[in-house]
């Protein structure tokens, strides 16, 4: 296994810390705001992620999250996490 592999393991976890980003980063024009989170995943391991399907004022420390894949453009997909309802 690759640390990619275990680094989404599962993929479920809990926020542990996040943002709301208006500067966006290069790729990311036109999708501001958006939300960063640092995910720890059930198996320990924390990570940086888009936060997706929610707003910051429905975000909070501890919400279960999993994970789900974004498509920023035709040539380029992403990981990312949702609430995990």
């Amino acid at each position: 296994k690759t640390k990619s592999d275990l680094a989404v393991g599962l993929g479920k976890g809990t926020i542990y810390s996040f943002t709301e980003t208006i500067i966006p980063a290069r790729g990311f024009e036109g999708k501001e705001p958006y939300l960063i989170a640092a995910v720890e995943l059930e198996e320990g391991v924390r990570l940086m992620s888009l936060l997706r399907h929610c707003s910051s004022e429905e975000v909070t420390i501890g919400m279960p999250v999993r994970l789900c894949w974004d498509k920023i453009n035709e040539d380029f997909e992403y990981f990312a996490f949702e609430p995990d309802e």
